[in-house]
Parts: C-alpha cells; structure tokens; sequence
C-alpha cells in the first residue's frame, strides 16, 4: 500500500481577528507596521511547524474549506479586528499561505457571507495573488464541491449548522442523509464528507462513510457569539491531514495545537 496524495486541509484562518493568526511583517496603507499581538505570535508559531510538517509530510494539495478572513465584524461594530481594511487582511492571508501552496495545488471554499465582501470576491483574489506567486495551481470552488482525488470522493463545503454540542449526532446524521440521496442517484458516491466553521475538530465513520469538522486557526473570542457558550465553545488549532493510498484506503492526521484561552485562563483570588 503505497500513498498517492497527501492533502492538507485547513479552514477558518479569519486572518483579520485580534484573536485569529496574523503574519508578521504586514503594514498599513501609510507603511506603518501591524504587529502580532501575544496571542497571534503563539498561534503563528504553531502555524509554522504545521507548515514545516506539511513539507515533512511530502504534501501534494491544500484545501481551505472558507472563512479566510475576519472581515468586518458589523455585528460587534467593527471592534476586535487587527486591520478593518478587507484588501489588507486579504494580503495577510496571502503572505501567511506561501510557504503552505508553494508548489502545490490550492483550492478554497467561499465562507460564511458575514466573513465575506460585497464589493469584491475576496476567495478570487486570493486564488488569483497566490496563483500568480506560489502555488502550482489555485482554484476558487465556491460554496460546495464534489471532488475525486487519486479515486477518493470528497464531498466539501464551509457551513454547518451552528450545533457545536453533539456534534458526531450531526456529522453521523449527513452520512445518512448522503446515503438518501446516494440512493435516490441525487448526488455521487462519496467517501468522505469535509466541512469547516464550527471552529473544532470531530471525525467519524458510519456504513463505511467518513465525517469530519475541521479545526481553525481562531481562539475563543469576547464576542457577542462566543460569550453565549464560552465552555462549549471553546475551539481546536490546526490543520488535519489526509493521505490517500493506491488501494483506495485513506487515513486522516489531525495536528491539534493545545492553547489556554487566554480570556479566561487567569484564576482570580477573591
């Protein structure tokens, strides 16, 4: 059994975020620098060494499964973001993938609206920069995609539902609900089903199915969503990878990163 591709799979980077990674060596319009706070040089860290693995690794592919940038955060006013500028935040992403695509095939998903832009496609710009720069080959899928990779079918989007508690009772239920419509000659087979945007990392196989949620690249935030649950909500770091073997067979790698959430780490003495 030998593999054929390795694919590194990644989602919710929310480059943009006060609590989302950030590269070093980004500035503004006027040339002043945007540094990385405390939280984002950690998490840059990490990034690093997953970047170092994939290398490692003999990775062929990345797929980015959406939410690539913060954007504006309307709902919290604008509060919580390292750049509000869209452009500038679309650059940083693009400077934080190189050492990831280079060389390689990069697709991306199109994220959750809110994280979007209605000025511009932020996930065509972003195929289009690191196309033109880095990667091999770069391809914007949009929201939901059927993929064949070395025989293996992948059935990817970003959104979920916003269950974050039980979520293998949801990732247990799309595998049935792929069987349905597999049944009814609706969709193709699929072998694995890939999403992203609830931030933590979950894998199941049922009837011969795989069902994963892929981790993200943005900690526990003081926002208006997070603070509803802040236990149960309380994200996995990385990026998970998945080899494909020439007998069809495939195996998946997930690289967690374990990180105290800084917002509620401290112990007060009362």
């Amino acid at each position: 059994m030998n593999a054929v591709r390795k694919v590194v799979l990644i989602s919710d980077t929310h480059v943009g975020s006060e609590y989302a990674i950030w590269p070093p060596g980004i500035t503004s319009n006027k040339g002043a620098a945007i540094p990385q706070n405390k939280l984002q040089r950690k998490l840059y860290k990490f990034w690093q060494e997953d970047c170092r693995a994939a290398d490692d690794y003999g990775a062929d592919t990345v797929i980015h499964f959406g939410d690539v940038v913060e954007g504006s955060n309307r709902k919290d006013g604008g509060k919580l973001l390292t750049a509000v500028s869209i452009d500038k935040q679309t650059e940083a992403f693009c400077e934080l993938s190189k050492p990831l695509v280079r060389g390689r095939k990069f697709y991306a998903f199109v994220g959750s609206g809110y994280h979007h832009s209605i000025d511009t496609d932020i996930i065509d710009d972003i195929v289009k920069g690191l196309y033109t720069t880095e990667a091999k080959s770069a391809e914007n899928l949009g929201s939901i995609a059927f993929l064949d990779i070395a025989g293996v079918r992948l059935y990817c989007r970003h959104g979920a539902d916003s269950a974050v508690i039980y979520t293998s009772r949801k990732l247990e239920a799309e595998i049935k609900d792929a069987m349905v419509q597999q049944a009814r000659d609706i969709i193709p087979k699929v072998d694995i089903i890939l999403r992203g945007h609830l931030h933590t990392y979950n894998h199941v196989e049922k009837f011969g199915i795989h069902s994963a949620i892929l981790p993200a690249w943005k900690t526990f935030a003081p926002d208006r969503i997070h603070l509803k649950n802040p236990m149960g909500m309380m994200p996995d770091i990385g990026m998970v990878f998945l080899t494909i073997y020439d007998d069809g067979a495939f195996a998946f790698i997930p690289k967690i990163h374990k990180l105290a959430c800084e917002e509620l780490s401290d112990i007060l003495v009362a």
